[in-house]
């Protein structure tokens, strides 16, 4: 197991604690708002939508009752949690870096508190995009420069600011296009989309599995676990 994900592991007893302590429970609240509208508007009314790096289940809990969800992360401790929250969910143990599914399986991807743990997004708006289908949207989220992103440094988290331009083109170099910003205090919301015909790229050639439209997920990628 590596060291991240252990470290992940014992955090995830206290993570939903910490989440929810001033001052950040006060910012989230309101920014949990901003996303529930964002993702009512985007969400499709069936189908299949997909959660990167859940944690506890926070953005999936949010999502419309109607799509089929599923959600990956690399703590199997987080899922657990995640699981009570969303017993019906599609739950996988994998790296949020290559997501164990096929191209084109999801309508909707999101991806929320993650980039900012990452030297650069570009693998990960790599994976987004192959997973998503044509005219598929994403909602993925950086942290801006500011006090809270400040505050989280002097808790010791390690974390990486990623600018609007630099954001946008690592999202325009595999075919996704930014349409909106959506600003709040500690984080940016982009609405980005594949776009529909041969700009479409695929980065990856390792297997995928098939999300299944309305089954759960039996097959695993290799080193992926269904929890």
């Amino acid at each position: 197991m590596s060291s991240s994900r252990m470290l992940w592991d014992a955090k995830a007893h206290l993570y939903f604690l910490f989440r929810w302590l001033p001052p950040f429970g006060l910012v989230r609240s309101r920014e949990r708002r901003l996303l529930r509208r964002a993702l009512a508007q985007l969400a499709p009314a069936h189908g299949r939508v997909l959660d990167l790096a859940t944690g506890t289940g926070d953005t999936l809990v949010l999502l419309p009752k109607g799509p089929t969800r599923y959600a990956i992360d690399r703590s199997r401790t987080m899922l657990r949690y995640a699981r009570r929250r969303l017993p019906h969910a599609h739950l996988v143990c994998a790296d949020a870096l290559m997501p164990p599914f096929r191209a084109g399986s999801f309508e909707l991807i999101c991806c929320i508190g993650l980039t900012e743990y990452l030297l650069e997004p570009a693998r990960l708006m790599a994976g987004i995009s192959e997973c998503l289908c044509p005219g598929g949207v994403a909602v993925v989220s950086t942290s801006p420069r500011n006090l809270m992103l400040g505050l989280r440094h002097i808790l010791g988290h390690r974390l990486h600011y990623h600018s609007p331009a630099l954001t946008r083109a690592a999202g325009a170099e595999v075919g996704l296009s930014t349409e909106q910003v959506l600003p709040s205090l500690s984080q940016w919301l982009y609405v980005m989309r594949k776009a529909r015909g041969p700009h479409d790229r695929v980065r990856h050639d390792e297997k995928k599995i098939e999300a299944p439209p309305r089954e759960a997920l039996e097959t695993t990628a290799q080193g992926a676990k269904r929890l």
